[in-house]
């Protein structure tokens, strides 16, 4: 288990004693969001902060593996998502882009340009047997894109501020500054 803040650490936890296991120390600012995402078979933690950037660590060592440069604001969340039979790294930002990454290597696949206010949640959805990432934003818009090639397919208003977002079997919860919107994908 791992938990991240303001104190610009991620720590892991062992769940059944409560005990901290390891601190992750780089962070230069706020700890905003942490992912997991699997490289060639081994689960790394993505850290994302308000410095800009994200890191990847090997949570068995503490090593910071990968810094991902690029954001040019607040990174304020992350998620995996699968293309292709490849696990990419996504991440939102302030600077209103979603970029993807290759976890693998560090480097900046795709950037998602089309929100024009803060990216504050993403997570990948399926639509008809097909993966999708859903981003929610400030702008007061859900949208769907298409992480091969960086297209939004769907642009949905919300009316109101999107701070959060998951997807559910045929669903995409949205949580907003007035409540939940639920969208069926089917």
């Amino acid at each position: 288990m791992a938990s991240a803040g303001n104190d610009r650490s991620v720590r892991l936890w062992d769940p059944a004693t409560g005990c901290e296991l390891r601190r992750l120390e780089g962070h230069t600012d706020w700890v905003r969001a942490l992912c997991a995402v699997t490289v060639d078979n081994h689960t790394l933690l993505a850290s994302a902060s308000d410095d800009r950037s994200v890191r990847l660590w090997d949570p068995a060592t503490g090593c910071e593996l990968r810094r991902l440069e690029g954001h040019t604001d607040w990174v304020r969340a992350l998620c995996a998502v699968t293309v292709d039979n490849h696990t990419l790294l996504a991440s939102a930002s302030d600077d209103r882009t979603v970029r993807l990454w290759d976890p693998a290597t560090g480097s900046e696949l795709r950037r998602l340009e089309g929100h024009t206010d803060w990216v504050r949640a993403l997570c990948a959805v399926t639509v008809n047997n097909h993966t999708l990432l859903a981003t929610a934003s400030n702008d007061r818009t859900v949208r769907l894109w298409d992480p091969i090639t960086a297209r939004c397919c769907f642009v949905i208003p919300v009316y109101h501020p999107a701070p959060a977002c998951t997807a559910l079997p045929g669903l995409l919860a949205v949580g907003l500054d007035v409540g939940i919107l639920t969208i069926d994908l089917a």
